[in-house]
Parts: C-alpha cells; sequence; structure tokens
C-alpha cells in the first residue's frame, strides 16, 4: 500500500474561550485532503518549541491559510503597521516557506499565505492606501463583513502559458475569488 504525500497547513494561534490556542479553519484542510489527496498534519506555530528545520524534511508540501492577523512589518523592512499579528505563526510560516522551496517541495499559500510567501521571497506588502480612507489596507474583511458575500468577488487569473499551474490543470485561466484588503509591492530577492 502507497501512502499519500503529508501537507503540512500552518497553524494560528487565537484564543478560545481565555487560553491560547492553535487552529486552522476546517474549511481549509478539508479542501486539501479532498482535492489535493493529501494527508494533512496540523503545524503549530510555536518556535520557541520547534524550528521549520526539523519539521520540513518530515513534510511533502506546505499550505499557508488565511488568517485574522497581519504579517508583522518589520518582515519587509516596514514600521508600524496594523495588527492583530501573529509573531508566531509569522516565525514558522516564513522559516518554512524557504526550507521547503530549498527542498524543491510544495507551497501554496491562500491569503495571509500568499503574502507570507512573498516576503519570504523578500517582496513587501503595501500598506499605505485604502479606499475606505483608513490609511492602510488589511488582508481581511472588515468586521461588518458578511461571511458569504466576503466570497462573493469572482474574477478571472490568466496563467502563464507553459507554467507550472497551467500545465497541472490544463488551463489558461481561472475564475477565483479575493477578499484581500492588502497589496504587493516590490520585487523579489
Amino acid at each position: 500500500m502507497s501512502s499519500r504525500p503529508v501537507l503540512g497547513i500552518v497553524a494560528c494561534q487565537r484564543t478560545v474561550g481565555v487560553e491560547p490556542a492553535q487552529a486552522v479553519m476546517e474549511r481549509y484542510v478539508r479542501a486539501a485532503m479532498r482535492h489535493a489527496d493529501v494527508a494533512a498534519l496540523i503545524v503549530p506555530s510555536l518556535p520557541d518549541l520547534m524550528s521549520a528545520a526539523e519539521v520540513a524534511p518530515r513534510l511533502d508540501g506546505i499550505l499557508l491559510t488565511g488568517s485574522p492577523s497581519n504579517v508583522e512589518p518589520h518582515h519587509y523592512e516596514e514600521e508600524g503597521g496594523e495588527g492583530p499579528f501573529d509573531p508566531g505563526r509569522d516565525a514558522i510560516a516564513l522559516a518554512l516557506v524557504d526550507r521547503m522551496i530549498d527542498a524543491g517541495r510544495p507551497v501554496f499559500g491562500i491569503c495571509r499565505g500568499f503574502q507570507e510567501i512573498n516576503v519570504a521571497l523578500g517582496g513587501t506588502l503595501r500598506r499605505d492606501t485604502s479606499s475606505e480612507g483608513s490609511g492602510l489596507l488589511q488582508h481581511h474583511a472588515p468586521a461588518e463583513a458578511q461571511f458569504g458575500a466576503m466570497f462573493d468577488h469572482l474574477h478571472p487569473v490568466h496563467l502563464t502559458e507553459g507554467g507550472l499551474l497551467a500545465s497541472a490543470i490544463g488551463k489558461s485561466e481561472v475564475t477565483v475569488n479575493s477578499v484581500h484588503f492588502q497589496h504587493f509591492q516590490g520585487g523579489f530577492r
């Protein structure tokens, strides 16, 4: 019997009741396991107890999910910024991106995860403009947004001809939804 690849899904630190918890929304876990046909392991964001270096060799790929938290600006050489922040997730996720890329293993990001990949590769996040007039862009939806409505914004994404994703799915364009309120800027290292 052959075993399925093992996908590490990086957890966020959340508060459940009065205590901290390592959490991943089930919609991410179910979608990854169902559509990628993988076994999934939740990777705690506890850099004081484990390192990306010790967990990366045990994983066949990683999934960096969305989260209410923002990447701390000092990771892309900025100051200030609006939280909430999750320093433990930043430490584990950014280091895991580097380790997995060095090992030639897949890294997939959704929402905050895509931003983590950008920052780990030397990019920055732009936080300086907003149509709301707040002066800052956040990657998560405003608190007053209704859950279902956040996923209504659908738009096409054109894939690079001959690129990895276009080749894997056999399409040159896919339709995706976006819930992003923070944008990328700058280049990659």
